[in-house]
């Protein structure tokens, strides 16, 4: 539930400073009067800015907390949700930021504002903090985009950092307007920080996931946002193994399944940075998408993209032309697999795990432009272990007959196209394994990839 409090006048500000209850401790609302320095100021919050034309009277800040699992809506869109998983635990919270008037109305500005927060005295901050602002945009079909602010100041639990504050643009495309870009939003979050494996005892652990591309640099890989955040590890005998659930995600406009998911054996030996053929060690599938979901979410996507090209065309011609693009080949998309890690764990304390994954589909023999079965790996990080009453054997599935030494044969014929263009596909064989090698989703160190837009459509909007 979420409070509101309303404080006017210099009384007011005196209350802020000295009497009004921290905030974080649960999802809040407070309105704080406007001081003669352009600080807002409340318990934990403080706002200012050098703008001398700057006349907002009082701020009003509404928080939703993790660990209240409530967040706010635009948080699961696709370009967002990724972010959510750079928390340690639970340990962080959105804010919207408004700014009213002395009227008590809204009060529109645009501009950097400085602001001062005070988090939580548990939050450990040695390993830093990030800070997301988002707003609304158009980019084909994505409405809400968050990007991590890079300059953020810690003294302490107190964090500074500037805001991009936009309450009064309009979203345009073309000659339209569609809504207000509401750059007001902020996610805070102490940084997630790797699990040591070696000082956990036996049983079930609740951790928190996070998919790097570069562990580092915390650069999130393009797959981040077809995991969910929260997973399962199972201690037992000196094993490790790591449960982890999918969502069904959108990378490049596209949905994003996967197919096929492997634990890389580190133990093997490798070739420079590529590990040799036969290291991918095969996952244990207990839950696989319904066809039909996979479908329509293929289709409800389409629809969306198609609409924001400005293209015309009817449920029925979409479906026709959508649906034989996915779960070729009797490929199945994985919802939930279990993972034997323990020779899968880097010296950062992250797990290397593979991917043979899909963009549109898998496409073997039929050649549909934007496929992604590339063999990739990326790097997962399990934080914040919190021991469970459950046991491995409650959670591990049922051991299979499964070949462990090397893929299964049809995905020996994979196709990578992470350093080819659309015309120069190479497979993915015993042979070229080591050769077409790239780690996950590197947009930044590799070719881009052929995107998969639609063919012309028959009718388009005049």
């Amino acid at each position: 539930m979420k409070m509101k409090r309303v404080l006017a006048g210099a009384a007011a500000l005196a209350m802020c400073v000295g009497a009004v209850p921290a905030v974080y401790s649960s999802p809040a609302a407070s309105l704080c009067a406007y001081a003669a320095d352009t600080a807002l100021t409340n318990g934990n919050i403080s706002i200012s800015t050098e703008d001398e034309a700057f006349a907002a009277a009082s701020v009003e800040v509404t928080e939703s907390w993790f660990a209240d699992n409530d967040l706010p809506e635009w948080t699961e869109a696709s370009n967002v949700k990724p972010m959510l998983s750079l928390v340690q635990g639970d340990n962080g919270f959105t804010a919207d930021i408004d700014l009213k008037d002395q009227e008590n109305a809204d009060y529109e500005y645009k501009g950097d504002l400085k602001i001062t927060y005070e988090l939580p005295d548990s939050w450990d901050l040695s390993g830093g903090v990030s800070v997301c602002y988002a707003f609304n945009g158009k980019t084909m079909f994505v409405d809400t985009v968050a990007y991590l602010i890079n300059d953020v100041e810690i003294s302490g639990n107190t964090i500074t950092f500037t805001l991009p504050y936009d309450s009064l643009s309009d979203v345009t495309e073309g000659d339209e307007t569609d809504g207000k870009v509401n750059a007001t939003r902020l996610i805070i979050m102490e940084n997630s920080k790797a699990a040591d494996f070696s000082a956990l005892e036996d049983g079930v652990y609740d951790v928190g996931l996070s998919m790097f591309q570069n562990v580092e640099k915390r650069s999130l890989s393009m797959a981040a946002n077809t995991m969910y955040r929260k997973a399962k590890l199972i201690v037992k005998d000196g094993k490790y193994y790591f449960n982890l659930t999918f969502n069904t995600g959108i990378v490049m406009y596209s949905p994003a399944f996967c197919n096929k998911i492997y634990a890389m054996d580190l133990s093997k030996s490798t070739v420079g940075d590529h590990p040799v053929y036969g290291v991918s060690i095969p996952g244990i599938v207990t839950e696989y998408f319904d066809d039909d979901y996979v479908k329509d979410f293929t289709f409800d996507l389409a629809k969306t993209l198609y609409a924001g090209m400005g293209v015309d065309m009817s449920d029925e011609e979409l479906r026709a032309m959508v649906e034989p693009t996915v779960l070729q080949n009797g490929i199945k998309y994985i919802k939930n697999v279990t993972l034997d890690v323990t020779d899968s764990i880097q010296e950062d304390n992250t797990v290397q795990l593979g991917f043979c994954s899909d963009i549109m589909d898998s496409f073997y023999d039929k050649g549909v432009a934007g496929s992604d079965n590339g063999f990739n790996t990326t790097n997962v990080m399990l934080s914040a272990p919190v021991k469970t009453t459950e046991t491995a054997e409650d959670v591990l599935p049922a051991e299979r007959d499964l070949d462990l030494t090397k893929l299964e044969p049809i995905f020996e014929k994979c196709i990578n196209t992470c350093d080819t263009n659309i015309d120069s596909r190479k497979i993915y064989t015993k042979d070229s394994f080591n050769t077409y090698f790239v780690p996950a989703w590197s947009m930044a160190e590799h070719r881009t990839r052929a995107l998969a837009f639609p063919p012309t459509p028959k009718k388009m909007r005049k």
